[in-house]
């Protein structure tokens, strides 16, 4: 068969056609990647962009683009901008330190070649940033941009308390700790080394309760060091435990921890805590409050003895000079046997003075005007205030008032030398004109935070009633124990 001649310009064009699409330009591609994908805020990751000519036999000019950092990652300084040509002329890639820009301009990309460059950033704000570049522009159009993420994790918290806010000289307590990982994703490696102050001691048994997802605290009893290593914690997930401490003498303890560490989220917080050890809170239960009927005692036949051993106070030749022996608040709290609070005051008490309170007088208004037969008086001795502030550079004993309703008490401003003994008078089986007197001191207790913020809250419901009931007198000076008798 003979093909007519009139289709061969058919056949030529559909060839070129072929031709055409065989040889079409191709835009630059574009890559880029963060390494380290996972950074803590503050810490460093360097981009890597490529950019590839992917043409077999045609050069690439004018290749260029502009990269705008997300929110909260900036270029690091020093930047360390630095990269490289397979082929063709490398253009300018630049990105001021502290900027949030960085580009690749003029370049030309030989055929199959490709250049790339490195540049150091920084994340200074918590979250996922997805960071694209603008279109890769070049003589042959441009081509997509390039995308990667950087995460930059927030780093790990921790927290820790004391079980108590008071307890005696020897008592074991529970030190608790609560880590915290805030971000989406798990932390590694997670860290911590806590120093305990001097003359606090990890507990024998040291009572270790609780681990951290499974990685238990190291605690060796007899030991001045509370420590975790290597632990993980989840997604948004927390741990808590809790290792038995024993201070071995009196005073205020703070104590600090160093930072809690992770791989991810890089150096978190610090935790504080504070406890008052010694005999700043006491008791004791008061059996005969008033005198039987038809009895008069010369002082009512129950009292309480109070003296301050001048362990803590204020400088007596001024801030800085001098030894620490100043006046104490002792606040009162009475209850009645049904655990109400019926009444509460203070008492100043300088230096090795003697005074004493009697429990006739503390139940003689009560707040339900109710005069029981027995009380519980719970005693607890604080730092002055009023003409400053406690705590301050000037001293913590910088006034004269005491405020046994105040809720800003804490282990902080409690004070040990507190000595305090319940007398009571009572006759004599052979005679009901003959008096005999019994003393006990009071016993030295612990103190929750729960029972503090009870203690504080119920005396200032009692202060505050407008109608003084509740509202014991206080002290007096001087004592009345056995052997004025």
């Amino acid at each position: 068969m003979k093909v007519s001649s009139a289709r061969l310009p058919g056949i030529a064009t559909l060839a070129l056609v072929f031709t055409s699409i065989a040889h079409a330009v191709l835009p630059p591609t574009a890559t880029k990647l963060f390494n380290p994908t996972t950074i803590p805020i503050g810490g460093k990751s360097t981009i890597t962009f490529t950019v590839n000519n992917p043409n077999p036999d045609t050069t690439l000019t004018g290749v260029a683009f502009t990269d705008n950092m997300p929110a909260g990652v900036v270029i690091a300084s020093p930047n360390n901008i630095n990269g490289f040509c397979t082929g063709g002329s490398a253009g300018v890639a630049n990105g001021n330190s502290g900027g949030t820009t960085t580009s690749l301009l003029n370049t030309t990309l030989v055929p199959n070649s490709l250049c790339t460059y490195n540049i150091d950033v920084i994340g200074l704000t918590a979250g996922t940033k997805l960071n694209s570049t603008g279109p890769i522009a070049s003589s042959a159009g441009n081509g997509a941009a390039a995308t990667a993420t950087l995460i930059v994790a927030s780093p790990a918290t921790i927290s820790k308390s004391f079980g108590y806010v008071a307890v005696p000289v020897g008592t074991p307590v529970a030190l608790s700790f609560t880590i915290t990982n805030p971000n989406n994703f798990a932390l590694t490696n997670v860290s911590f080394n806590d120093p305990l102050p001097a003359n606090m001691f990890v507990a024998t048994p040291n009572g270790v309760n609780g681990t951290c997802n499974g990685t238990a605290p190291t605690a060796v009893a007899g030991g001045t060091t509370i420590s975790l290593a290597g632990a993980t914690l989840p997604a948004n997930g927390s741990c808590m435990f809790s290792v038995n401490v024993v201070a071995k003498a009196p005073g205020s303890f703070t104590n600090t921890t160093g930072p809690v560490t992770s791989t991810e989220g890089g150096t978190g917080n610090t935790a504080s805590a504070s406890i008052a050890i010694g005999d700043v809170f006491q008791l004791h239960t008061i059996s005969n409050v008033t005198p039987p009927a038809g009895i008069t005692f010369p002082a009512g036949s129950g009292y309480i003895d109070v003296t301050n051993a001048g362990g803590l106070g204020a400088d007596i030749f001024g801030p800085g000079l001098g030894n620490h022996i100043g006046s104490i608040c002792v606040n009162v709290y009475a209850f009645s046997s049904d655990e109400q609070e019926v009444a509460c005051c203070s008492c100043l008490v300088t230096p090795n003075a003697a005074v004493h309170i009697n429990a006739s007088d503390i139940v003689a208004n009560t707040l339900t005007g109710v005069v029981p037969t027995n009380i519980t008086v719970k005693l607890l001795a604080t730092i002055p205030s009023g003409a400053g502030v406690p705590g301050t550079a000037a001293g913590p004993f910088t006034g004269q008032t005491c405020n046994g309703a105040s809720q800003t008490i804490s282990a902080a401003n409690m004070a040990p030398g507190l000595r305090a003994w319940a007398v009571t008078a009572h006759s004599l089986p052979t005679s009901a004109a003959t008096f005999g007197i019994t003393e006990s001191q009071f016993s030295g207790a612990v103190l929750s935070p729960g029972e503090l913020t009870s203690l504080t809250q119920r005396c200032a419901n009692i202060l505050g009633n407008g109608s003084n009931a509740g509202r014991c007198g206080g002290c007096s000076a001087g004592s009345l124990g056995a052997a004025s008798r």
